[in-house]
């Protein structure tokens, strides 16, 4: 089990210093990877007695910044060793089923009430600014030095009942609920 996670640790370190540090792809292809990597990292609570069947979903709500690049993710990564699925939804209170929800940057006066409205479900929110950030969501993707880096809310995970691998917390900038 170490071994294993070891190996996938060493490869999104491999996929992450290629991918941020290569000039031709675009940022969302990128944070796309990263999207990924990091759910293979992260444990939902009963992932041990859902069906294998199941589909693993990715919810964004608002305009898609991704364009083809997380459809295009759909054909080829199976995070979990399940089938992946994109929705595109207006509301929080539709991400029932959504493992993975991105909260784009237009919905960004409505993060708050987003994040209220999928309180207490294990879901996965991300996003790609400070007001994501500051509104709590769990992972936020980030840009420091020219480079796609991504910050976690510990506190946002335990309050969904996520766990986060610590390997892949090393990895991240861990940032705390505003007070």
């Amino acid at each position: 089990m170490m071994r294993q996670i070891h190996r996938r640790l060493s490869l999104l370190l491999i996929a992450c210093g290629v991918v941020c540090s290569a000039q031709t792809l675009e940022e969302y292809q990128m944070k796309t990877a990263y999207m990924l990597n990091i759910a293979k990292f992260t444990d939902w609570p009963g992932e041990d007695t859902r069906p294998v069947a199941e589909p693993f979903t990715i919810c964004v709500v608002g305009l898609d910044p991704f364009g083809h690049w997380l459809d295009d993710a759909v054909a080829l990564e199976s995070p979990k060793g399940r089938p992946l699925n994109v929705r595109r939804i207006s509301s929080g209170s539709q991400a029932a089923g959504c493992r993975i929800v991105f909260l784009s940057s237009s919905e960004r006066k409505k993060f708050a009430a987003l994040l209220t409205e999928m309180e207490g479900l294990p879901i996965l929110t991300m996003g790609d600014s400070d007001q994501a950030r500051d509104a709590g969501v769990v992972v936020n993707f980030c840009r420091t030095a020219g480079r796609i880096r991504f910050e976690v809310n510990v506190e946002a995970a335990e309050k969904r009942k996520l766990r986060i691998s610590a390997r892949l917390l090393s990895l991240a900038t861990i940032v705390k609920n505003p007070n």
